[in-house]
């Protein structure tokens, strides 16, 4: 399954390893395939240089070593929204 991933899930991701978008974001790496966009991507360095600007370096070596397939930035009613529920 391709999965995207939004910004909020990757800061998570990155302030606290084993948290629950930690989990779901190695989850969709190891199992699925993971999607990504130049907006989702310039939105966390946004929002990591504003409010945690000492996991910069950290968000660098996330997405160096995250294997995603990056693609344009979705337009309204291109978007499909699958839930997925983590127990």
């Amino acid at each position: 399954m391709r999965i995207m991933i939004d910004t909020n899930v990757l800061i998570s991701a990155i302030l606290k390893q084993g948290s629950v978008p930690d989990i779901v974001l190695h989850d969709v790496c190891e199992n699925h395939e993971l999607i990504l966009c130049d907006h989702i991507i310039s939105e966390s360095y946004e929002v990591a240089k504003r409010r945690f600007p000492s996991k910069i370096d950290v968000l660098d070596d996330l997405f160096a070593k995250l294997r995603y397939e990056l693609v344009p930035a979705p337009r309204i009613g291109e978007i499909q929204i699958s839930f997925l529920a983590v127990f």
